[in-house]
């Protein structure tokens, strides 16, 4: 390696990713004015450490990770308030009764299905004959603060069938929940290694705790088709005090199932969920319920199936997705000082990396070894080049995040990023193949 070369590893390289969580905080300019970031190489010139407060912002919020700067201030200091807010906490998606003409007689297959995020929901439910001419009718809801002791906000809608209604009869809406009020709060603590007692000088020396706190009064915005409702929380005095409607930032959501009887092979309800715009991916996920339904996860969506047996009986289940990680890849580089990439398809990251199904390549362009070599198998530690970690975008997890499904395969339960801490070395063994 020359010594120009060791020098670029020692001071120019940078490595960039994006750490998002329930929505975006903020541009890149807010966030690099926010937060800073810090990046050391090594004595020996092959391997960037990066310190992040990824841990806790990735719950929430958006941070960037940059090679910007060199430095960082030494501090003692009691939780403080930051300026970051989880201006974007939201989910979204569609609600849909599918072919609820299929085997209805006197009712329907589905009762009802929902959403719930921030105690607010918007559903869909069977609610009989309304009118003489009706053969059925299905209300279509939304509903803002469903426990208040002082009176939810409710939005609603008929939807009437009638003998002159085309088949099939399908009820789909979309929705939206916005629920905004946290702030970040930080804690540092710094322990010197080495026998030193001074300040510490390495950026592992350092740790940021965070931790989001609630704001009140709450503002949300919701609607589900037609449907709208926004404002912010009003105190009231009946004891204790409190804030109305009661609803709270999106840390959790809820899809409610609720089937009564259909038809062979007959698909009667989905329902999508996206977080910050990011769909949650429900792939290889199942539940069963007996021999009489089935809810699947195919991408995006859970779908509700009546299998072969078909049949009549009661089944209701919920799916719950707690808030993500979600990691924007899609800027992670390595420059030279003078702004070139730098072994783009040759030198290997070491990170938080685990080969899965979910993501294809990492089963087969990824290494299995830190010099490039070697194909990993489902579960392995697994090494991608800086062009391979762009190509994988954004990350979301999934099924760390979701409980109510079953996996028929072990594998596609895996992460492919398995813990938000974020540190990425260059390995030693490709950067001697590199250079």
């Amino acid at each position: 390696m020359s010594r120009a070369l060791q020098v670029v590893l020692l001071v120019a390289f940078g490595i960039g990713v994006y750490v998002w969580g329930n929505g975006v905080a903020g541009t890149k300019q807010d966030i690099r004015g926010a937060a800073d970031r810090v990046v050391y190489g090594n004595p020996a010139g092959q391997v960037i450490e990066t310190h992040s407060i990824g841990a806790a912002v990735g719950e929430n919020g958006r941070v960037v990770v940059t090679g910007a700067e060199l430095r960082w201030e030494a501090s003692e200091v009691a939780q403080t308030k930051t300026q970051v807010y989880d201006g974007q906490g939201i989910v979204s998606g569609r609600v849909a009764l599918l072919n609820q003409d299929v085997g209805h007689f006197i009712s329907g297959a589905t009762k009802e299905i929902y959403i719930i995020a921030g105690e607010i929901q918007c559903g869909i439910e069977e609610i009989g004959p309304q009118d003489p001419d009706d053969i059925t009718c299905y209300r279509v809801w939304l509903l803002v603060g469903y426990a208040d002791p002082v009176g939810p906000i409710l939005q609603e809608e008929t939807v009437h069938i009638k003998a002159d209604t085309p088949t099939p009869w399908n009820i789909s809406r979309d929705y939206s929940i916005s629920v905004t009020g946290n702030r970040l709060w930080r804690e540092e603590s710094t322990a010197a290694s080495g026998g030193r007692s001074g300040h510490p000088v390495y950026s592992k020396e350092v740790r940021h705790d965070d931790e989001w706190k609630g704001i009140v009064p709450f503002s949300w915005d919701a609607s589900f088709g037609t449907l709208a409702s926004s404002g912010t929380q009003a105190e009231y005095e009946f004891p204790p005090p409190d804030y109305t409607p009661e609803i709270s930032p999106i840390t959790d959501v809820g899809v409610y199932f609720s089937m009564h009887k259909g038809s062979d092979e007959t698909q009667y309800g989905e329902v999508t969920v996206n977080w910050a715009g990011h769909p949650i991916d429900f792939s290889g996920g199942y539940k069963d319920f007996g021999s009489i339904y089935r809810i699947v996860g195919v991408d995006d969506a859970l779908e509700c199936w009546v299998p072969g047996t078909g049949g009549v009986g009661d089944a209701n289940h919920t799916v719950s997705v707690t808030r993500p990680l979600i990691v924007d890849f899609s800027e992670f580089y390595i420059r030279d000082r003078l702004g070139n990439l730098v072994g783009d398809n040759a030198i290997r990251i070491n990170g938080p990396f685990v080969a899965t199904p979910r993501h294809a390549a990492s089963l087969s362009t990824w290494s299995a070894n830190p010099d490039g070599t070697g194909t990993p198998a489902a579960g392995d530690k697994c090494y991608p080049t800086p062009a391979l970690l762009r190509a994988v975008g954004t990350f979301i997890e999934g099924p760390s995040r979701i409980t109510g499904l079953d996996y028929a395969d072990p594998d596609m339960q895996r992460e492919l990023v398995t813990t938000n801490v974020m540190q990425f070395t260059l390995t030693p063994e490709s950067l001697r193949i590199a250079t």
